[in-house]
Formats: C-alpha cells, sequence, structure tokens
C-alpha cells in the first residue's frame, strides 16, 4: 500500500486480483497508471486484506482505543448494503468446487435452506465498519473497481451510501462512472440504459436489423459488430435433422435458456426484488417442476460458456437427475439440445415460448417473432414489448398460459433490433478485448485506454 500525501481527493483503488484470468493483475495495474498520469491520488490496496484496512483506516481516521476497544461505529447499513453482500458471498461459495460438489441437491428447499444457512456467515460487523469509516473520511472522494460482483459489489455498495463516487473498469459499458446515490444498480443501469436509447441513430438500427438477422439464422460475422468474443469464421446452419423431433406439436413448449450456474448469477444484485431467486439453479428446477406438474414439454438449452466453468458441470448434471426424475414420475417431455442449437430452430416449433432469467436470447427470439419471458431485472427491463419481466411464480403462472395475446411482433422486432445495437455498442466500449481462443484454452487481451473516447471524470 502507498499514498502520495497532497490536497487533492483520494481515489481508492481496490488490487483484489483473484478473479477471471492470469493477466488480471497486469490490467489493474495499467489502469491504476493510467489514472495516475491523469493526476488523479491514488491508493493502492486489497480491500480485502484486513491489515491493509486495519492500517488505511488509522492513516485517514487516527487510532481510537475506545473504537478498537469496543469495535462499535453509529453505523446504519443499508438493506441494499446487506443485499448486495449476501448475495455476492453466495455467488463466491458456488465457484468452490469442495462446496458444490456436496452441497447441491435437486431439492429446493433444501437448496434454499443451504443457502440462508451459509449467508448467516456473511456479514463481519467489525471489518465492515473500518470499511464505513474510511469511506466516511471526507479526503475520500472515488471507488476504483473492476467487476461489478462477488467482493466488490456490496464494497461499491457501501461507497455509494456513503457519498463516495464509485468507478468501474470492464464493464460492458466501458469505463462506468456511478455518482452516490441510494437507487439500486438495476435502477442506475436502466435509466442510463434508456437514455443511451435516445441517442440510437436510424443508421444503426439499420445496420443492425441485418446484424440480428444473420444471427438468428446462425450466418454471423463478428467482424461487423464490437463482440468482446470475436469468432475466426462465419457460422452457417442448417436445421440439423438432429432436431427434427422439435416439430412436436404441443399447445406450448417452454424453451428453457440456461445462464452459466458458477458465473455471478447475482452480478450487481443490491435488493431482493431483483429476481425471486436466490441463483439460476433453484429458478431452473422451478421451470422444470412447473412444466412437469402442468404438462407442458420444456427443451433445455445449455449456456454455451459453461464449459468454461468447472463446477457447472454438477449444477448440470444435478438439473438432468431432476428432469429425469419428474419424466418417471409425471411423464414430462424434455429435450436437451446442445450449445449449436441456432435461434431460427425455434421457427420449427409449433409454439415456443422462450423463458430466460436475463439473457439476451429476448433480442433473437422477438425479431423471430417468438414471445419471451425474463425472471431478473437487466438494463434494458423498460423495453416492454422485448420481454415480460415476472416479479414473481404467480405472475408467472399467469402470463405463460396466454402470453401469445399479450405479445406485439411488430413492436418487440424493433425493440429487438434496439438492444442489439446497444449490446453491440457496449461491446465495443469496453476497455479491453478477448480474441479468439487459442489452442491452449487463454484468452488474449489487448487494452483500449483512449482518454479521448472516455470523458468520464
Amino acid at each position: 500500500m502507498s499514498i502520495k500525501i497532497n490536497s487533492k481527493p483520494l481515489y481508492i483503488f481496490n488490487h483484489e486480483i483473484w478473479h477471471l484470468t492470469i493477466d488480471y493483475k497486469s490490467r489493474k495495474e495499467k489502469y491504476r497508471k493510467f489514472l495516475k498520469k491523469k493526476g488523479y491520488n491514488v491508493i493502492y490496496l486489497d480491500l480485502k486484506s484486513p491489515l491493509m484496512v486495519f492500517f488505511l483506516d488509522i492513516f485517514l481516521n487516527g487510532f481510537s482505543f475506545k473504537f478498537y476497544k469496543n469495535k462499535k461505529l453509529n453505523v446504519s447499513f443499508t438493506s441494499k448494503f446487506f443485499a448486495s453482500i449476501k448475495y455476492s458471498y453466495w455467488d463466491l461459495n458456488i465457484r468452490k468446487k469442495n462446496f458444490v460438489s456436496k452441497k447441491i441437491t435437486i431439492d429446493k428447499e433444501k437448496y434454499k435452506k443451504i443457502f440462508n444457512n451459509i449467508c448467516k456467515k456473511s456479514f463481519d460487523h467489525n471489518y465492515w465498519t473500518k470499511i464505513c469509516r474510511i469511506f466516511r473520511n471526507k479526503k475520500i472522494s472515488c471507488l476504483v473497481l473492476t467487476q461489478q460482483a462477488y467482493e466488490e459489489l456490496p464494497l461499491a455498495r457501501l461507497a455509494l451510501d456513503n457519498n463516495v463516487k464509485v468507478i468501474y473498469f470492464e464493464t460492458l459499458n466501458g469505463i462506468e462512472v456511478i455518482k452516490p446515490s441510494k437507487k439500486s444498480f438495476m435502477s442506475l443501469t436502466a435509466t442510463a440504459f434508456n437514455k443511451s436509447v435516445k441517442l440510437v441513430k436510424d443508421s444503426d438500427l439499420k445496420k443492425h436489423n441485418s446484424i440480428i438477422q444473420n444471427r438468428v439464422n446462425g450466418s454471423e460475422d463478428d467482424s461487423l459488430r464490437g463482440n468482446i468474443f470475436p469468432t475466426k469464421n462465419k457460422i452457417k446452419s442448417k436445421f440439423d435433422k438432429t432436431y427434427s423431433f422439435l416439430e412436436f406439436k404441443s399447445k406450448k413448449v417452454l424453451c428453457l435458456y440456461l445462464h452459466c450456474f458458477t458465473d455471478s448469477p447475482n452480478y450487481r444484485r443490491d435488493t431482493e426484488d431483483y429476481s425471486i431467486f436466490i441463483d439460476f439453479y433453484e429458478w431452473a428446477l422451478y421451470l422444470v417442476e412447473y412444466c412437469a406438474k402442468n404438462k407442458v414439454p420444456i427443451i433445455i438449452k445449455p449456456h454455451p460458456h459453461s464449459k468454461y466453468y468447472s463446477n457447472d458441470n454438477f449444477y448440470l448434471a444435478s438439473l438432468k437427475r431432476a428432469l429425469h426424475k419428474f419424466s418417471n414420475s409425471h411423464e414430462l417431455i424434455f429435450r436437451w439440445v446442445n450449445v449449436d442449437f441456432k435461434s431460427f430452430y425455434l421457427t420449427k416449433i409449433a409454439n415456443p415460448i422462450v423463458v430466460t432469467a436475463r439473457g439476451t436470447v429476448v433480442a433473437e427470439s422477438s425479431y423471430l417473432g417468438i414471445p419471451s419471458i425474463s425472471f431478473c431485472k437487466s438494463a434494458w427491463q423498460n423495453l416492454k414489448n422485448l420481454t415480460y419481466l415476472v416479479k414473481d411464480k404467480n405472475e408467472f403462472e399467469k402470463i405463460f398460459p396466454i402470453i401469445e395475446t399479450l405479445f406485439n411482433k411488430n413492436l418487440a422486432k424493433k425493440e429487438a433490433v434496439i438492444l442489439s445495437e446497444m449490446l453491440d455498442r457496449g461491446l465495443s466500449n469496453m476497455s479491453y478485448k478477448i480474441g479468439p481462443r487459442s489452442s491452449t484454452d487463454n484468452y488474449r487481451h489487448s487494452l483500449d485506454l483512449s482518454w479521448k473516447l472516455r470523458k468520464i471524470l
């Protein structure tokens, strides 16, 4: 930890480095130098280190024998802070192999009980009181982070609650600045998204009309987009005979698009109403049970990136056990499709309804004239014709049987193109790019920190 003392406000740059990729530490170092080059007074430390937090607290606030003896401060933590710490703590646990290999069950109630027991241990009052003392110091102006989940999520929430600005590197919007606010992260994100939509030009929408057309047909050329995960070649697809069984007739078929179970399911979550579920696994179990009890055939597509999260294998295997259980007990009709299942295959199904938690597949399904239902709040939650955001199980069970009567294909298609453009605009503004995977299965990265393009501080 190094602190340069001068009259400028202090920026705390959290140097917690365990996440994601092997060059994460080097990327953070470049961000730190980037800020210092612009003249900001940056403190560089790991806020997960109790020792570093202890010394920073003393440096800023002085040593108080009374405080350190009683370990108490008149702190009123907000409900949003408690939600953020609870769900981020859970997301960290499900990334641990020794946890998921032993704790996963197909019983929803038992799984929820495990969550409640785990989250009771999530709050360290002594640690968070010190963090709060640091954020309340008038010298602290900003907290600089890179992740919008895991340990950094409650840090961001507590900073905003105590009038400290938060800067994020590596978001879908590039570099993102959040001013102190009592509003939830998703509320702030949706507001920013809505403002950005107003800046979209007709020429952009015209371009994305053809891009999304290629995407749903499986012939997308990523060189036309600012994709963070570009592919080397165009992907050309035909309707594979493997999926010919999808032409079966039914009143409705629920098409369940899974997410990566262990890739921060509670990303940016600081409210209970973000979703009624604790994570994507509980959500998937509920939908499988709903389909079984209501005689609704279900098609399940795993997320294409699940293979990069080893713990997802435990969840996928457990979900398959649940499917077979209900197939035996309730004669559930289900089909598990591969990641090569393209969106236009949905048109081969008699009455498909796409169901996702917060997936961008809603853009493709709406473009194809297929209604969708979402369970989690998202940046595009105010595109009301794009997907139906349900608040609870009762609302889902009322909407699902009549969703076709509520769906406006023309308006949904327009909003699908808007979402496509907005997502690609954000991805093209990422402060780093991930290239095609090499034979060693590693990412290649390049940093783009052009200040001219990001006048945000």
